[in-house]
């Protein structure tokens, strides 16, 4: 059976789909989630995420997913990082999330009274040398007890090609 050119353009929008989907499927090298007892996070509370990565070739992005409910009282959460690699050696960062705009709008997305963001932690990363990486976290808001937070997790995808 021949196909016509017609009938072969029908199939490739199928194709790209097809290939789009099983390229993304194993894109995903490491994720974690932490809930906050009582939607409140304690100076104190460092959360920390290990996880094992034998792929050295391959570029990587490191995304945090982060909730808060509507009782969060500040615009901007202030994070302090660290990523320690089989090595022992230690990166330290400090971020800073925003979650609502100048006039107190949200800026996450919203489902009843939580809203969830993704924030891009690093982005284009080898881990040069395989092993246990630990990632942890802790609030740099300068208070006791940071209400208002309800979970914190991260994410860790492998980049194909120059597609983030």
């Amino acid at each position: 059976m021949i196909l016509t050119r017609k009938q072969t353009l029908k199939w490739i929008p199928v194709l790209i789909l097809f290939l789009s989907v099983l390229s993304c499927k194993d894109r995903t090298v490491f994720e974690q989630q932490t809930e906050f007892s009582g939607e409140s996070w304690e100076q104190s509370d460092i959360r920390s995420f290990s996880c094992e990565i034998e792929d050295t070739i391959s570029s990587h992005r490191i995304l945090l997913n982060l909730r808060h409910t509507g009782a969060y009282p500040y615009q901007n959460l202030f994070i302090f990082a660290e990523t320690e690699n089989p090595q022992g050696i230690v990166l330290r960062d400090t971020l800073e999330l925003f979650f609502a705009d100048e006039t107190g709008r949200w800026l996450g997305a919203g489902s009843g009274t939580l809203y969830a963001y993704e924030y891009p932690f690093k982005r284009n990363v080898r881990f040069p040398i395989p092993g246990k990486y630990e990632f942890r976290f802790e609030q740099a808001m300068r208070m006791n007890e940071l209400p208002g937070i309800h979970n914190l997790g991260i994410q860790i995808e492998r980049i194909h090609g120059n597609i983030e």
